[in-house]
């Protein structure tokens, strides 16, 4: 189904004020809502409904966590649900609004995911930052146990989404590095994913371009069109790995947060460059995209093009200066990594299913040597 993309939040006055619409509940990351203008320009359009408001998480959400949403809407029983924040606040949005009309546990539904569910509650995701794309996806992550989880389902990927970059003007440049980050690699892994198609790949390279382009000044001197830039990159991220997932940089990052506290785009970009270099060492004896070792190639090749690089051999180096102008490590031993029994911890922890959309053969051993501090 296709989305509804809203320029700017007083495009929802239409939808919120339809008959239907009586209860609304709000997913909310408070900071975000109150500083970035979206509280402003929402409530006025919230005046004759009922509101009910629930921001009870942290940025790593817990099963826990997200139990409390679910029994917060079970309360209200809301006709639409509207997220509005950061990646978190999105994801929670997607399940609370999901798992809401369902009477099996959230832990069943997360763990062994069951047929027949019912669709989710209307949901409208309002993203504040530029970075995750997940008002795109069809995925929320949600940690059980301390362990990462990505619910995948077409049908939590939100019916209308507001794509208004003022939004982001006031993320600091911490958050700006991180996030945006976080959509670069994106582009990246999807452009090099063994389940990338031709419209996946047109998406990622728009990403990687417009962060290439636009990142760093978004970061140090942010001006409209730097923001309006990221907010294009982060979009288009998200539309890619809808369709082609992530990979192996991802796939480590899950531990390389819940361990190390590192914010996500970060952790993600911590190996990004390495694993690049893993798949121009290994690509001709290690392929395994059906597609074969030249299409690989191109797609390094395209990559390295979108960086302003002649060849896909100098990119790497190429990426991780651009990160480090960032602020942003891009060794483990920059953030605490010292050990080979730490590294070992991290290894056993990567999502084997981004893993496998990898386009090179990669085991733990030949992870550990690459990333060995």
């Amino acid at each position: 189904m296709p989305q509804v993309i809203h320029r700017q939040i007083s495009d929802l006055r239409e939808m919120l004020s339809a008959p239907t619409v009586n209860v609304i509940l709000l997913v909310v990351d408070e900071a975000a809502y109150q500083h970035s203008g979206a509280q402003e320009a929402l409530e006025p359009l919230l005046a004759t409904v009922t509101v009910h408001r629930w921001s009870q998480f942290t940025p790593n959400p817990t099963l826990a966590e997200l139990e409390n949403g679910v029994t917060k809407y079970q309360a209200c029983l809301p006709d639409v649900v509207i997220a509005i924040g950061g990646g978190t606040a999105l994801d929670l949005g997607k399940l609370i609004s999901f798992y809401g009309k369902q009477t099996i546990p959230c832990r069943e539904l997360i763990l062994s995911p069951a047929t027949g569910t019912l669709d989710p509650t209307p949901l409208v995701a309002i993203a504040t930052t530029s970075g995750t794309g997940s008002e795109t996806t069809q995925f929320a992550v949600i940690y059980v146990d301390g362990e990462k989880h990505s619910v995948a389902d077409p049908r939590i990927r939100p019916p209308h989404i507001v794509l208004d970059s003022t939004l982001t003007a006031t993320m600091p440049a911490a958050l700006t590095a991180s996030t945006g980050l976080d959509a670069f690699c994106q582009g990246i892994e999807s452009m090099w994913s063994v389940q990338s198609t031709v419209e996946s790949r047109e998406y990622a390279q728009q990403a990687i371009s417009l962060a290439w382009n636009h990142l760093s000044d978004a970061v140090h001197q942010p001006t409209p069109q730097s923001r309006q830039g990221m907010s294009q990159a982060a979009f288009h991220s998200g539309q890619a790995i809808n369709i082609s997932k992530t990979t192996a940089p991802h796939a480590i990052s899950y531990g390389i947060t819940s361990n190390y506290a590192v914010p996500h785009g970060r952790a993600v970009a911590l190996t990004i460059a390495t694993f690049f270099q893993a798949i121009l060492d290994r690509l001709t004896t290690h392929c395994i995209d059906p597609r074969g070792s030249e299409h690989v190639h191109n797609m390094l090749t395209n990559i390295a093009t979108q960086v302003d690089c002649e060849s896909p051999n100098d990119a790497p180096a190429k990426i991780r200066q651009f990160i480090e102008a960032l602020d942003c490590p891009t060794k483990l031993s920059h953030i605490g990594v010292t050990e080979s029994q730490q590294l070992e911890a991290l290894i056993n922890k990567i999502n084997l299913e981004r893993l496998a959309n990898f386009p090179v053969q990669l085991d733990s051993g030949t992870i550990h040597k690459y990333l060995m501090p």
